[in-house]
């Protein structure tokens, strides 16, 4: 596949094309993300957690208390996003929150 060919039709997808299609392109990398490679920085990340976690350095939380709590703090919309998003592509419109 020839990049610049790739680029030059993405440019000509709509915005709800192109979201659509940066949604597909997630969720592949998701289905693959056990071959990626770890680098080694993050993997002495893990390991240095992971110690301080043993030795009682630090506590763990449970992953839905902080989404909700991050959801309860930063839950406010942008203002005008929608609105601009319907005036560049009405057909993603329908796929907006209201």
């Amino acid at each position: 596949m020839d990049p610049a060919k790739i680029t030059s039709e993405i440019n000509r997808l709509s915005m709800s094309q192109k979201l659509l299609l940066a949604q597909d392109i997630w969720d592949s990398i998701a289905r693959d993300s056990d071959t990626l490679p770890m680098p080694a920085w993050q993997k002495n990340e893990i390991e240095k957690r992971y110690n301080l976690y043993k030795q009682g350095k630090i506590e763990l939380h449970d992953w839905q208390e902080v989404h909700n709590q991050l959801r309860e703090r930063h839950n406010r919309p942008l203002p005008g996003l929608s609105t601009r998003l319907r005036e560049l592509d009405p057909p993603c419109s329908s796929q907006l929150p209201t």
